[in-house]
């Protein structure tokens, strides 16, 4: 598609907005990160507005979403960590120094022939 100034847009599979060729990969990390559909109307709101949302537009609608979104999270739009506690950013970064360990231990101790 092309706007109105002659730029080419791409319609946002996450939003459904026009948005300039030239940004969209910024723009779907940025959409897809801070967005969330609202599961009544459809509208897209951001996710720390999200229960504010809820609350003001679909009142009546709203109190078995937010007991599920209870239930799955820590009432703060954050998903509940795993069940042995450990996050994903945590177990890379042991990964990467374990990796790094193994490294150095292979260049001081190694065998001279």
């Amino acid at each position: 598609m092309a706007s109105e100034n002659g730029e080419i847009t791409i319609v946002c599979d996450h939003c459904e907005r026009d948005i300039p060729s030239p940004n969209m990969d910024l723009h779907r990390v940025h959409c897809a990160r801070n967005l969330e559909k609202c599961n009544i109307c459809g509208d897209m709101v951001p996710r720390k507005h999200t229960e504010e949302h809820l609350l003001n537009t679909h009142a009546p609608a709203v109190e078995w979403i937010l007991n599920t979104r209870a239930a799955q999270g820590d009432g703060n739009g954050r998903r509940r960590r795993d069940v042995n506690g450990v996050s994903n950013k945590r177990l890379f970064f042991t990964v990467v120094v374990t990796g790094i360990a193994v490294l150095m231990g292979s260049l001081f101790f190694q065998r001279k022939r």
